[in-house]
């Protein structure tokens, strides 16, 4: 356990922070409650599936390279039945958009295993910073209204970056902003029209995923799940963390707009480590605890400028 974990007096100090933050969350959608919209209910729930991540990637005993295809396997399967093949548009976005999800969800996983939980989820969802950078760089775009929080976004980044090193939490640290980097360019290509539905879409990322890979995978016993608990794991991973969770978000999404569905996602980055801390026993640091928490501002007050945006 890392030193710097001696502020928390308790377990429970974490947990009362991380429900505080739950109950913001509550109270910045209960304006839009007052009519009961059952999207609500379905966004939340997709936020708490892929909270599970975290302490099931830690839990599986097997090679990470392997979860990682594993995982994007069994969703591949899943999705099948609504990849229309012969519609597929082939072209350089869906290129950069399949190298960019297959370094976003695989340097996750190994994040996961090499860092805390708290920071791989947290640094991942530094996104906006790139995706800001990158539309300055090669759009030529730039919009004032998000300088602060993509400036608190960056300072939260260095919080991780300054972590004291324990252990292999420095190389986990950097895959995880790796991972943030390329979760930025998933969110810009996803958005092209490819010729297939956005589900379609996902399975046939995860199918390619596969491919570029099954190189780097140490194909040995080794690798293998080693026990039921691990099979049943990386299954739950594959159908229901990926796939009926993007199912739900997809329903979740045609009665709740963008903007909400966005913050109410920001539960992941809080339910995340609190499910590794019950069921793994894994304690954030104290610059877990800051970052996360400048994180979440950071998220929340880019979610506010596109909506004042839109509005003007």
């Amino acid at each position: 356990m890392n030193v710097c974990c001696s502020v928390y007096k308790n377990e429970n100090d974490f947990v009362l922070f991380n429900q505080h933050i739950c109950a913001t969350i509550y109270s910045i959608m209960n304006n839009n409650l007052g009519k009961f919209n059952v999207g609500y209910l379905y966004i939340i729930l997709t936020a708490v599936i892929w909270s599970t991540g975290g302490f099931l990637i830690k839990l599986i005993d097997a090679s990470p390279i392997f979860i990682a295809f594993g995982r994007s396997f069994v969703a591949g399967v899943f999705f099948l039945p609504w990849i229309k093949f012969k519609k597929i548009r082939i072209c350089k976005e869906l290129v950069i958009l399949s190298l960019s999800y297959t370094i976003c969800l695989t340097t996750f996983v190994l994040a996961t295993r090499l860092t805390t939980a708290a920071n791989a989820i947290a640094i991942q969802y530094t996104a906006p910073l790139f995706l800001f950078l990158g539309l300055f760089v090669f759009k030529r775009e730039f919009n004032k209204s998000k300088l602060l929080p993509i400036t608190i976004i960056f300072i939260a980044i260095i919080v991780f970056l300054i972590e004291p090193k324990t252990g292999s939490n420095v190389y986990g640290n950097l895959l995880a902003l790796l991972s943030g980097i390329t979760f930025a360019s998933t969110i810009y290509y996803f958005g092209f029209d490819y010729g297939i539905s956005s589900t379609g879409l996902t399975g046939l990322l995860n199918l390619l995923l596969l491919p570029l890979i099954a190189f780097f995978v140490p194909w040995n016993v080794e690798i293998f799940p080693k026990d039921a608990v691990s099979i049943i794991a990386l299954l739950f991973l594959g159908i229901i963390q990926i796939g009926l969770a993007y199912m739900f978000f997809n329903k979740g999404r045609r009665t709740v707009d963008a903007l909400n569905a966005s913050i109410i996602c920001l539960i992941e980055m809080v339910l995340n480590p609190i499910f590794v801390l019950i069921i793994i026993g894994e304690i954030p640091t104290i610059y877990a605890f800051i970052g996360i928490s400048l994180i979440i501002i950071g998220q929340f007050l880019n979610v506010m400028s596109e909506k004042r945006s839109r509005v003007a």
